[in-house]
């Protein structure tokens, strides 16, 4: 069983990829949509990455990456905790990102014994960061803009 390591840059939405915001829709898992390429799609399809690629409204293409917060090995169950998060100089980074940020990901690209190539999400490093911006929505009333 092998494991591939692969890098892809691109511009990043809805980023939850620390503990503070970690999704917890269905489990515990640190999530992010990339928008991707045409020379992203061919790394990932190279890597045999089985995930979706999608298209918004406006045309353009992403991907959702994650990692589970916690996995099951051998019967025990292991927290594996957030990606690892750096700026662009390897500085740690623990604050939250804003839409529209530019990303480099590192991805594990693994054998699964049932599912092929599994993928999960190891490092984020920010490439340009767009200061993160919380709405605030006053109770019975729309958001203003």
């Amino acid at each position: 069983m092998t494991t591939d390591y692969i890098t892809i840059e691109g511009v990043a939405n809805w980023i939850r990829v620390n503990v503070k915001n970690m999704d917890t829709k269905f489990g515990e898992k640190f999530t992010l949509e990339l928008d991707v390429d045409p020379p992203t799609k061919a790394i990932l399809e190279k890597t045999g990455w089985r995930g979706k690629i999608k298209t918004r409204d406006d045309g353009t293409e992403y991907a959702k990456f994650s990692r589970d917060n916690k996995a099951v090995f051998n019967n025990q169950e292991t927290v594996l905790g957030p990606p690892e998060v750096v700026t662009s100089d390897g500085k740690p980074f623990n604050d939250f990102i804003g839409n529209g940020s530019e990303l480099a990901l590192t991805l594990e690209v693994y054998d699964t014994k049932k599912y092929g190539r599994g993928s999960r999400l190891k490092k984020v490093e920010i490439l340009n960061l767009v200061p993160y911006e919380r709405k605030e929505v006053v109770e019975n009333n729309p958001p203003v803009d």
